[in-house]
């Protein structure tokens, strides 16, 4: 199962994404194995779907917060979201009211990340496709 939460602004041509969640725990496939999702899984179509949206309702940029709970996840999604495609914008938190507007928006702490849709689906639609084999 997967979820994702965030909204667009066409006019802007921004898609902000709160969150992409996905949970493998119980899911089984057709040998009764635990499906794990992988780089290359569940996680790479539900970010195709996502950003195919954003972009067929105008928008060219994906903004994200790689989250900042604790240092050792905060690197891991920093690196997960950096493979994908996605560039560090800037730290938030560290810069006092500087920081107000992104900690209202995000609700956190973490390092603002950015990325171009259409060079994310191009990078990623051949593997997309691949998978569905």
């Amino acid at each position: 199962m997967a979820v994702s939460s965030g909204f667009t602004v066409p006019a802007m041509g921004l898609m902000h994404c709160d969150s992409l969640e996905i949970f493998t725990r119980g899911v089984r496939g057709s040998e009764g194995e635990r499906l794990r999702g992988g780089v290359l899984g569940l996680g790479l179509l539900m970010g195709g779907a996502v950003f195919s949206f954003g972009h067929s309702v105008g928008c060219t940029k994906a903004e994200i917060l790689a989250i900042k709970d604790d240092d050792a996840w905060h690197k891991r999604l920093v690196r997960y979201y950096s493979y994908f495609g996605f560039e560090r914008v800037r730290a938030v938190g560290d810069s006092g009211l500087r920081d107000l507007p992104d900690l209202l928006v995000w609700g956190g702490v973490g390092m603002r990340m950015d990325a171009d849709i259409e060079d994310l689906l191009r990078r990623w639609t051949a593997a997309i496709r691949r998978s569905d084999r």
